[in-house]
């Protein structure tokens, strides 16, 4: 019996059906553990809100691991059980890893199963006070005029300032320095002094600043206006429709994870993400609530590729060039 019971849970894994829920065992029906990185970071932040908005809703506890980026923690995902008790909550930086990384040990379109975009954190293109533009076409046809005057501060390579700035460049054409700063705090200060014009952090990094005159924001990076930001045009309304640079968040599985998990935890994810107090939560965080279906996943990781590499090449940035 149990070599037949086995032989009928593979034929039901093949075809994307949850073998325990066929026995009378509903999934989950153990403690969940989703691996993250470092914590006290965005990204561990909004996870630990999400595992505690789940774990009443799904029955059992969902443990979140964080693990340090230095050693490829989604990688673990990747070659895990498809059994749904070992997921990965990751950034972009995940399925963009191949341009900026060596060795990247997985495949990001066939080594996961996709579960759902969670959050995106938008950034913004920020100047200092004493350049005397007011708007983002002013700060573009400045750039143009004085190719490689301008200086552009961003943090790290393949960062979520960093692919903003990369981004921005390539599409509207303008001809800036980059300078590459370990943290955002030597960024900021040069930025506020005037040895460096131009810099696109994340909101919230950069809205004290602002708000005491030391920094002037002229765009928002996302499709959207950001709650945090009301008032501020996006880069796509004010002259370049479809642009958007983002950090996003999102929930993973190892490939091969059954549809019937996958849409499990896509359902109680997207439900909590959606409640009107947590997605008011999550915009004090800086971000904006996406709770998407798994294929919304699946394109959103692909067509990012398709335009973020092309940007890398143009930037010079290769393989090897992000810090582990």
């Amino acid at each position: 019996m149990k070599n037949l019971n086995a032989a009928v849970c593979s034929a039901l894994l093949a075809s994307g059906l949850f073998c325990s829920m066929a026995f009378g065992q509903a999934y989950p029906n153990k403690p969940i553990r989703v691996t993250t990185v470092s914590q006290g970071g965005a990204l561990d932040t909004v996870l630990r809100l999400v595992s505690q908005g789940i774990t009443g809703p799904l029955g059992q506890q969902v443990i979140v691991d964080n693990k340090p980026s230095s050693i490829y923690p989604e990688d673990s995902i990747a070659k895990g059980a498809p059994d749904g008790y070992s997921l990965g909550y990751f950034a972009n930086a995940i399925w963009l890893a191949p341009f900026l990384r060596a060795n990247v040990p997985y495949d990001p379109l066939k080594d996961f199963a996709p579960i759902s975009l969670t959050v995106k954190g938008p950034n913004v293109i920020a100047i200092t006070s004493s350049l005397r533009v007011n708007t983002l076409a002013e700060l573009v046809a400045l750039a143009k005029s004085k190719p490689g005057e301008l200086n552009m501060g961003v943090t790290g390579v393949g960062t979520s300032p960093t692919n903003a700035a990369d981004l921005f460049l390539a599409v509207t054409g303008a001809k800036m320095t980059v300078v590459r700063y370990k943290g955002t705090a030597q960024a900021f200060l040069d930025v506020i002094a005037g040895r460096v014009e131009v810099t696109t952090p994340t909101i919230l990094s950069v809205l004290p600043h602002a708000k005491a005159g030391k920094i002037k924001l002229l765009a928002v990076t996302s499709e959207q206006p950001s709650a945090l930001v009301p008032d501020l045009p996006t880069v796509a309304s004010a002259g370049y429709p479809g642009f958007e640079s983002v950090a996003i968040q999102a929930l993973l599985a190892p490939p091969r994870t059954p549809n019937a998990i996958v849409n499990r935890l896509n359902q109680e994810v997207t439900k909590f993400l959606l409640e009107p107090e947590i997605k008011a939560k999550i915009a004090s965080m800086g971000f904006d609530v996406v709770a998407s279906a798994p294929t919304q996943l699946s394109t959103t990781m692909k067509s990012e590729m398709d335009k973020m590499g092309p940007v890398f090449r143009a930037a010079g940035i290769k393989p090897g060039d992000a810090a582990d």
